[in-house]
């Protein structure tokens, strides 16, 4: 488990009318800090001469929770579930944990959501930033109870290079970069959403090619960007691009002014309520899972015991046989909509669907024997790496490395 400050403390704030529970404590690494060789210390404080502070030389990574206390009304009550891993910017060298960090958590804990102030490490350990992140992810989602949030609801927000880093884990959450700590490794470090806020270091070159570690597909978190025009460090329209590319839920703000490191300040011109606009795309979000969750539920009214839904349109319903190759795609869809809600039955639905075609994992007549490993064993094995679908992805791959249907030609180009 995770190991709380033995100094926990948890102070009521009144904040814009708001009464906000803050500041308990949350390390990592309960045990030596993956790749560290320093021994663990607080962080090193700097303040620069525009008085922002700052700090450096994080060897014990945490994260400051910030919870909004009282029930809610309206909109904030509809936020109570959602928690956001908040990012702090500083160029990989320093975090700018006031104005990019604990400012931007009690902004938005004043709308309702819990925060999550992350200390990743620094100066220049953006291997040790993303295992922070991940570790952070999981801790938060595996132990979700505790703050009374849905674990389908855990995003991440990142500002400058805290940016960079959000896009990362939204990319890179199939990476596994640490040796397992504690039970909370089990759960998934996949962002449901990314927040991204001016974000640095997306592209290189003249261009705007996508750096390597940024590698976009459908299973990419849904993101929000916010970056000004005049932003000198750049538009990350190419990360935009992929995203859309990949038919990924993507809302892209480009203001006019503001330059680079405006957070939630207007002094740099920028004069747009960027939190707003956030708070309604996540609420968005969610309104989608929820209609995803309820044409399921009515369809599963109208699927006989022993089939799987191939086509549902015009009021008229195909089903198909576990053989019939479309039948692969049903247990993926559901285990991604699980994902999304946090809807146990989905789950236990798509063991049984992926049960009723275990016998078929070899069967030529399934010719899109690659799409239906991808989407339902390998999704499966991802949410749940200790099942024994690992082998069966293993044994499929190599299967499919050497057949060949003539009926349905070379199954080699897959």
């Amino acid at each position: 488990m995770c190991l709380l400050n033995k100094h926990m403390v948890v102070l009521p704030l009144l904040l814009a009318g708001q009464l906000v529970i803050a500041q308990t404590t949350v390390r990592l690494w309960p045990g030596q800090v993956p790749g560290e060789t320093e021994a663990k210390h607080p962080p090193q404080p700097v303040m620069p001469p525009k008085n922002v502070p700052l700090i450096t030389n994080v060897t014990d990574p945490l994260v400051t929770v910030y919870q909004p206390a009282g029930a809610g009304h309206g909109a904030e009550a509809d936020n109570r579930a959602t928690g956001i891993i908040i990012c702090p910017g500083g160029g990989n060298k320093y975090l700018s944990i006031d104005s990019e960090g604990t400012a931007v958590a009690r902004r938005f804990t004043a709308m309702g959501f819990t925060a999550f102030v992350l200390q990743y490490r620094v100066p220049d350990k953006r291997d040790g930033a993303l295992q922070d992140i991940q570790r952070a992810i999981r801790i938060i989602r595996s132990e979700a109870v505790r703050w009374r949030l849905d674990p389908a609801r855990i995003g991440v927000m990142g500002f400058s290079a805290g940016g960079n880093l959000a896009a990362r884990a939204s990319t890179e959450f199939g990476l596994h970069t640490y040796a397992p700590v504690d039970h909370d490794d089990s759960a998934s470090c996949r962002p449901d959403f990314a927040v991204l806020c001016y974000p640095g270091g997306m592209a290189t070159g003249p261009g705007h090619k996508l750096i390597a570690e940024l590698t976009v597909d459908a299973l990419t978190s849904p993101t929000f960007i916010v970056v000004a025009n005049d932003d000198p460090i750049g538009v990350p329209l190419s990360y935009a691009y992929a995203l859309h590319d990949a038919r990924v839920p993507m809302e892209l703000h480009v203001f006019p002014t503001g330059g680079h490191g405006f957070g939630l300040h207007p002094g740099n011109g920028a004069n747009f309520d960027w939190p707003s606009l956030a708070e309604k795309w996540i609420a968005g979000l969610d309104d989608v899972w929820k209609h995803a969750d309820s044409q399921y539920h009515y369809l599963m009214q109208h699927v006989p015991e022993g089939v799987m839904p191939r086509s549902f349109g015009h009021d008229s319903l195909r089903t198909c046989t576990s053989d019939n190759w479309v039948a692969g795609f049903y247990p993926g869809s559901l285990l991604y909509l699980y994902e999304g809600t946090g809807d146990r039955s989905l789950y236990k639905e798509a063991l049984r669907k992926i049960t009723l075609m275990d016998s078929q994992q070899y069967n030529t007549r399934t010719h899109d024997l690659g799409f239906m490993l991808y989407c339902s064993y390998g999704t499966l094995y991802k949410l749940d790496p200790t099942r024994k679908d690992k082998a069966i992805l293993l044994n499929a791959a190599r299967s499919l490395s050497t057949r060949f249907n003539p009926k349905v030609g070379c199954i080699h180009s897959w």
